[in-house]
């Protein structure tokens, strides 16, 4: 993490240390699990190595792409920070 922007409440790419959950289905129902801020920032670190990866080898990843393009219209403010985050609301502080 280069830019410390996940330490920023008020940017697109804070991270908690604490409170951060991922949903996912397990036996046709959705489930949650909790999770650190630390376990988060490695698995953006090892996409970010995978991706790097795959660039080198000349592998376009379509993925990328358009995670870049939707996170270009955040930026701009043609999509809301708390529409594009989901139901969490952040504040500066």
């Amino acid at each position: 993490m280069v830019y410390r922007r996940y330490l920023t409440p008020g940017h697109r790419a804070f991270i908690p240390d604490f409170g951060v959950y991922i949903k996912y289905e397990a036996d046709g129902k959705l489930e949650y699990a909790r999770s650190r801020g630390k376990l988060v920032m490695f698995c953006v670190e090892r996409r970010k190595a995978w991706r790097m990866l795959q660039s080198k080898a000349g592998i376009q990843n379509k993925e990328y792409a358009a995670q870049k393009a939707i996170l270009a219209e955040v930026d701009a403010g043609k999509i809301p920070l708390d529409e594009f985050s989901g139901s969490r609301s952040r504040t500066a502080s």
